[in-house]
C-alpha cells in the first residue's frame, strides 16, 4: 500500500485497467501507486488543501501513455467523479486520438471541470485551448511563484525544479523534478483560491 495515500484521510485513490474482453474500462479500488508519480503529485497538490483528492492510476509504466486508455478514464471521471479541479500531471506527443481527447475535455469543462495539464514540446491535453497548459517557468525558483504567458499553448509556469516528495512505498521520498510538479503546484493554487483556504 501507498504510505503517503493512506496516511491523509482526505486522499483515495482508484486504478483504472482496459478489459479487452469488455472493451471497457475496469475501476478497481487500490491505494498503490505502482509508479510513485501519482503519490509525488497528490502530496503537492495537498499542501493547498483539505477538500477530498482523487488520485487515478492508469498506468503501471513508464512507457508512453495509452491515449485510448486515458480517453475512457476521462470519460469516467465524466461520468462519475464531482469537483472543481481535474490535474493531468501528464502529457501525449504523438496523439493519433486528438479529437478524442478535446471532445471529452471540453465536455469536463462544460460540465465545471477546470483542467490543469502539464506540457511537454508540444503535448496533449495541455496544448488545448479548453486545458490550462503548464511547464517549468524560467523565472520560478520557489513554489510560491507562477509566471503568467499570453500564449495560446502555454498559459501558465511554476516551480518544476528539483524536489524531495514523497514516492511509492511505505516512508519513501525521491529527488524528482519536471513540468508534472509544475502542473500540480498550479493546480493547487486554484483549488486554494476557489476555496479560500
Amino acid at each position: 500500500h501507498d504510505y503517503f495515500v493512506e496516511k491523509h484521510s482526505n486522499i483515495d485513490a482508484i486504478k483504472v485497467v482496459w478489459n479487452e474482453d469488455e472493451r471497457a474500462i475496469n475501476v478497481i479500488d487500490e491505494q498503490t501507486d505502482a509508479l510513485g508519480h501519482g503519490t509525488a503529485i497528490s502530496s503537492i497538490i495537498d499542501r493547498y488543501t483539505h477538500e477530498p483528492i482523487l488520485m487515478i492510476n492508469f498506468t503501471d509504466s513508464d512507457d508512453e501513455i495509452d491515449t485510448l486508455l486515458l480517453i475512457h478514464t476521462l470519460q469516467f471521471v465524466y461520468e462519475y467523479v464531482s469537483g472543481d479541479i481535474l490535474n493531468l500531471s501528464l502529457g501525449v506527443p504523438n496523439c493519433e486520438e486528438k479529437e478524442q481527447l478535446y471532445d471529452i475535455c471540453k465536455k469536463l469543462t462544460d460540465k465545471g471541470f477546470i483542467i490543469v495539464s502539464a506540457l511537454g514540446a508540444l503535448s496533449y491535453p495541455a496544448s488545448f485551448d479548453c486545458v490550462i497548459g503548464v511547464l517549468t517557468g524560467e523565472l520560478c525558483f520557489s513554489v510560491n511563484d507562477f509566471e503568467y504567458f499570453e500564449n495560446d499553448i502555454v498559459n501558465l509556469g511554476a516551480s518544476g525544479l528539483s524536489q524531495r516528495l514523497p514516492w511509492k512505498g511505505d516512508h519513501e521520498f525521491r529527488i524528482i523534478s519536471g513540468n508534472s510538479l509544475s502542473c500540480a503546484y498550479v493546480s493547487g493554487k486554484i483549488i486554494q483560491l476557489l476555496h479560500n483556504e
